[in-house]
């Protein structure tokens, strides 16, 4: 399943979203100090219907653009046929051209978290000294390597633990059988008296 968004969002040139969140790595300084260079962000999916004044949220530069912004809502307006948005990133002085009154069909999504580690992981493995994307084949193998060894030691434990339960109820059962054969024992001294 994860395979087949991330391969049905590249072709459609879009981030791919896992259970309603997509990722992107931080390549500017205008959010900071609220979002740092080389943050990855997570953003989910919003009704623009919801959103307010204060809100982070990416957008598309515009309807024919790929590249993808992540800056506050200043001002929204709701005046024309359809909700208009101007943004400004924390870190700028003014909202650019591109920013003022842009239309909710270029929203891709509400800012909800980030994390610094995670954006150096993806530079290290994604990115080369000069900056240009690349995958370091290594590093992706290294990943492989280890998500194939933690698959195998959870799907071990879980082993262990289903065992652990089976002679905890053998461990019982033989029990409660001990018992009840004594019992049945002990009747027919009862009896005879």
């Amino acid at each position: 399943m994860l395979i087949a968004e991330i391969v049905i969002a590249l072709t459609n040139d879009r981030a791919p979203r896992i259970f309603g969140t997509s990722v992107f790595i931080v390549v500017t300084p205008s959010m900071e100090d609220t979002i740092m260079t080389g943050d990855l962000i997570f953003v989910k999916s919003v009704d623009p219907a919801d959103l307010v004044v204060g809100d982070i949220i990416t957008f598309r530069k515009s309807a024919t653009e790929s590249e993808l912004i992540t800056h506050r809502i200043i001002a929204i307006d709701d005046s024309l046929a359809t909700r208009t948005f101007t943004t400004k990133g924390d870190n700028n002085d003014v909202s650019l051209v591109w920013e003022v009154g842009f239309s909710e069909e270029l929203i891709v999504g509400i800012y909800s978290g980030k994390s610094a580690f995670l954006g150096y992981v993806y530079k290290t493995i994604f990115t080369s000294e000069s900056g240009m994307p690349r995958f370091n084949f290594l590093y992706g193998i290294a990943i492989v390597i280890f998500l194939a060894i933690a698959y195998t030691e959870m799907r071990n434990i879980f082993k262990e633990i289903n065992h652990h339960k089976k002679q905890m109820i053998l461990e019982e059962q033989a029990k409660l059988l001990a018992e009840e054969l004594k019992k049945l024992q002990n009747e027919p001294e009862n009896k005879q008296e």
